[in-house]
C-alpha cells in the first residue's frame, strides 16, 4: 500500500466504490447528490487528502483532517471514506491512519466527528485509535439521526493549549 495526494480521478473511483456504511453515511448527510458534494468539498479543501492505493494502482481509501472551527484552531474534524477493498487491507490502513492521527495530536487538541451507528468497523477502528463515544448526542452539536459522536482529546496537542 502506498499514499498519494488528492486527485479528481481517485475520489471519485472511491466515491462510486464505496463501502456500504460509507455510503448510507454520505447520503444520510447530503441527500441523493453526496458524491458530487462529497468530491466539491474534498476537490476544494485546502487541508491535506490522504488517498491509500494498492498494487495495480488501485485507491482504496482517502480521509484527512481539517480544521471545523474558525474560533478555536486547537479544534479539528477527521474523516475516512472507503472501499470494500480496504478490508483486505486493514492492517497497513489502520497504520497509515495512526500515523496521521498522530501528526494531527502535535497540532490539535480535539479531533472529533460523528459517525452513522451501524458502521460497526469503522467504531471498532476509531476506538483502537482512541476515540471515545461517551457523549453520543454532545449539546451543540448538529448531526443526523442515527449517527453518533466520537472524539479524542490529547493534553499535550495543540500549540495553545494549556
Amino acid at each position: 500500500m502506498y499514499q498519494v495526494t488528492k486527485n479528481e480521478k481517485d475520489v471519485q473511483y472511491i466515491l462510486d466504490n464505496l463501502r456500504l456504511e460509507d455510503m448510507l453515511e454520505l447520503h444520510a448527510i447530503y441527500g441523493n447528490n453526496y458524491k458530487e458534494i462529497v468530491k466539491n468539498n474534498i476537490m476544494k479543501t485546502t487541508s491535506a487528502v490522504h488517498i491509500a492505493k494498492i498494487e495495480g494502482d488501485i485507491p482504496i481509501a482517502m480521509g484527512g483532517v481539517c480544521e471545523t472551527c474558525p474560533d478555536d484552531k486547537e479544534i479539528a474534524g477527521v474523516w475516512l471514506l472507503s472501499t470494500e477493498e480496504v478490508k483486505r487491507h486493514q492492517t497497513s490502513v489502520l497504520r497509515a491512519i495512526k500515523r496521521v492521527i498522530d501528526e494531527a495530536d502535535e497540532k490539535y487538541r480535539l479531533t472529533y466527528n460523528f459517525i452513522y451507528e451501524k458502521n460497526h468497523r469503522a467504531k471498532r477502528w476509531l476506538k483502537w485509535l482512541g476515540y471515545r463515544f461517551d457523549n453520543p448526542r454532545p449539546a451543540g452539536v448538529k448531526m443526523p439521526s442515527g449517527f453518533e459522536y466520537f472524539y479524542r482529546i490529547n493534553k499535550n496537542g495543540g500549540k495553545n493549549y494549556v
